[in-house]
């Protein structure tokens, strides 16, 4: 079992006037006692059995991240926007098309969705 975390992290940077630049900290625990590849659809990077590892997301983010480059995968869906994180956890199969149920998304692409 993989843990999401969220936190609001602010920076400062001084140039010729102070500006404030607020990001979101998201920090992923891996239960698992296996190691995890965290792929954000770019980079994965391996985070050991009992580890941990943290993004810090800008305002505009708006992506995923999941176990692995398979499409079958169980995603962590993060927006940040105004401030605000908006996120989602799914487990939809791919290749489903448009259905209305997990279990007629499942039936139609053959897939499961999550690993």
């Amino acid at each position: 079992m993989v843990r999401v975390f969220l936190a609001l992290s602010g920076s400062l940077a001084v140039v010729a006037q102070m500006v404030v630049t607020l990001a979101t900290r998201v920090s992923f625990v891996n239960d698992c006692n296996y190691d995890i590849n965290l792929y954000d659809n770019s980079v994965a990077e391996t985070i050991a059995a009992g580890g941990s590892m943290s993004r810090d997301l800008a305002d505009g983010f708006s992506g995923m991240f999941r176990n692995g480059t398979s499409t079958e995968a169980t995603l962590a869906q993060f927006a940040i926007s105004g401030g605000k994180t908006w996120y989602a956890i799914s487990t939809v199969p791919p290749g489903a098309g448009s259905c209305t149920s997990y279990a007629e998304c499942a039936a139609t692409s053959g897939k499961t969705g999550y690993n």
